[in-house]
């Protein structure tokens, strides 16, 4: 073959193999940002779907019956419980029928990219604060006298995190369960967990995740805003066989804020409600002042 048409060879070679891995790349941005519907809704008595205007969009919001309706006298407390990434309101099954065994309110949100949500990504944990506020006045409107409390597992206590110091005055206590102090150090654990030494080959993966969902994610940074958070009531929930992330991270939250560390010891990551419901709910309650 003539040195030319060899060397043209190659280079298509090349151009083709580049390509190849672009859409890899590409492919493999979308598939950890786009839509998540691995779990469908929940389906416990006492439940129902009513939605919550986020913007040009609305947030699918599933809570106890009647909650949807104003009611200025009752005064039962209210969870907001916000489940994280490829999560949806099943995750807490368990701990929703122990709140409602003791008489309390639960309010559980389809988050941004997941299940009925209709946002196609998911966010950084940026976004779905905005949902974590609307939420919480949401149920505040329709249930002036209760104590509300809000807990969030993973990028969903990253949302809680910084939709705190919006929502401060309206809330009882937070509670963050299996998050992480910066988005960064979460994600140089994920990488390593799952692509080890070949993490630096998929950079761009992350680079065009960043641009699909439109967040910096060195901007994310819950650790911080825990810090503003001091004096309100709340607690860090640690699963105690969390394989996505280490101990320290719980120990960074629990620093920041001030809030004690209840460890689940068996829980894998965001299992924690599902292994001890009872006690996650002791928890919860224990965030609301007499």
């Amino acid at each position: 073959m003539p040195p030319k048409r060899r060397w043209r060879r190659i280079f298509l070679l090349a151009i083709g193999t580049f390509g190849a891995y672009l859409l890899l790349c590409y492919t493999l941005a979308l598939g950890i940002v786009g839509h998540k519907n691995a779990e469908q809704g929940i389906n416990l008595p006492r439940l129902r779907s009513a939605p919550v205007t986020v913007g040009q969009y609305r947030v699918p919001l599933i809570l106890t019956e009647g909650l949807h309706r104003f009611d200025g006298r009752d005064d039962r407390p209210i969870f907001v419980l916000v489940h994280g990434y490829g999560g949806s309101p099943r995750t807490f099954g368990r701990l929703i029928e122990e709140v409602h065994s003791r008489d309390g309110l639960v309010a559980v949100p389809w988050m941004r990219g997941h299940g009925e949500n209709p946002t196609p990504t998911v966010g950084f944990g940026v976004p779905e604060s905005e949902e974590v506020v609307a939420v919480v006045r949401y149920v505040r409107a329709h249930r002036p006298r209760s104590k509300i409390v809000v807990a969030g597992v993973s990028l969903g206590g990253a949302a809680v995190l910084l939709a705190g110091p919006r929502i401060r005055e309206e809330i009882e206590g937070i509670a963050v369960e299996a998050s992480f102090p910066t988005l960064p150090e979460a994600i140089d654990v994920w990488t390593d967990a799952g692509l080890g030494r070949m993490k630096g080959l998929f950079a761009p993966v992350l680079w065009m995740a960043e641009r699909m969902v439109g967040e910096n994610p060195s901007s994310v940074r819950p650790e911080d805003a825990a810090r503003t958070l001091r004096g309100l009531p709340g607690v860090i929930i640690r699963c105690g066989e969390d394989e996505l992330m280490p101990s320290r991270f719980s120990d960074r939250l629990s620093t920041a804020s001030g809030w004690p560390i209840f460890e689940v010891p068996q829980a894998r990551h965001a299992a924690a409600s599902r292994q001890d419901p009872k006690g996650y709910a002791d928890q919860l309650y224990g965030l609301i002042r007499p």
